[in-house]
């Protein structure tokens, strides 16, 4: 009987990973550039934020002062009036050219003004903002509500005691053109007459509208926070059902680590999306990338490591004793 000859047993497939991570790999850097990108608009945007937003007014208070034939006091006024979108009305565009001009110079300037006045606000609350950090929750809130009540209020009072002693208007229509100026409302009823007082009012604006409006804002999230502990302390007093264990087990090997457990429950209280889990877990697997779990911190000395401190690019740094101090809350490089 002829002898069958035997195949060669096929090993099984093995997978090569190569291209993948090197797709991966290749995601990463473009993230990578994209942050550094946006850092170093934001950081260049910080630095200038004051002589980004004069320079815009005057390139349109010129304009205006010469499309328009406006004084330059009265230019610089209505592209105030422009930016911060109060829109009184008493001053507009008349020729074909300011028109187009002023329709772009809206574009551009409220995006520009936004922008920049968060960064210099920012800027200035942040010192109060990590003392009031450092209360206890219940004082935070108050000492944050009291704040804003405070600035409101100091922008407010400046505003209705200038128009009430410099156009001689009654407390009530001091106090009512106030608020609609700060508020953006713009109603357009009450006309300023004096140049003096539309001069310093411009100034006023200038500040006093982003003044309010974070405030007011802030006030708003301030609420928006307290029922969203409310919300936390109600989750936490419920317990973890049947169900939600079940949930929680994410790869289905009946058991549930700290991981899987914080991961559900920042989730569930709404304090994360589960987007922004996926991308800090997918920085942690390259990190680990024989998904051991942990992260060997001796193995990966020597290697490039990255620090997300704002404005430093360390690419090439090798050495992990010779990294500078992080700014912000993170005080180790990031490996």
């Amino acid at each position: 009987m002829p002898e069958v000859e035997k195949k060669p047993t096929q090993e099984p497939f093995e997978e090569d990973h190569t291209f993948a991570n090197q797709i991966v790999e290749d995601h990463s850097f473009v993230v990578d550039v994209v942050s550094d990108l946006d850092l170093h608009i934001t950081d260049t945007l910080g630095r200038y934020a004051i002589f980004i937003v004069f320079s815009y007014l005057l390139m349109g208070t010129l304009f205006f002062a010469w499309a328009e034939g406006w004084a330059f006091d009265e230019a610089c006024y209505f592209c105030v009036i422009t930016v911060t979108t109060v829109g009184f009305g008493d001053y507009a565009p008349t020729s074909d050219i300011s028109k187009l001009f002023v329709s772009a110079y809206i574009l551009v300037g409220l995006t520009l003004f936004a922008t920049c006045l968060g960064l210099i606000v920012g800027h200035v609350h942040s010192p109060l903002e990590e003392h009031v950090k450092r209360q206890s929750r219940h004082h935070r809130h108050i000492v944050q509500a009291i704040g804003c009540f405070f600035i409101a209020t100091f922008w407010l009072t400046i505003g209705a005691v200038t128009v009430y002693f410099m156009e001689g208007w009654s407390i009530t229509d001091s106090i009512y053109w106030t608020i609609v100026a700060t508020c953006t409302v713009g109603y357009g009823d009450l006309e300023i007459q004096d140049t003096m007082s539309r001069r310093v009012l411009t100034v006023y604006m200038l500040f006093a509208v982003g003044g309010v409006a974070i405030s007011l804002g802030k006030l708003g999230a301030l609420c928006t926070e307290i029922e969203r502990e409310k919300d936390v302390q109600a989750f936490v007093e419920r317990g973890i059902s049947q169900v939600m264990l079940e949930e929680m087990d994410t790869d289905g090997n009946g058991v549930i680590d700290r991981g899987e457990f914080l991961k559900f429950v920042l989730v569930a209280m709404d304090k994360v999306d589960v987007e922004d889990v996926e991308k800090v877990l997918g920085m942690f697997d390259r990190l680990d990338p024989q998904r051991t779990g942990v992260i060997d911190v001796n193995q990966q000395r020597g290697k490039v490591v990255r620090s997300f401190s704002k404005g430093k690019n360390l690419d090439n740094v090798t050495d992990l004793s010779a990294l500078p101090p992080m700014e912000g809350n993170l005080k180790q490089p990031l490996i």
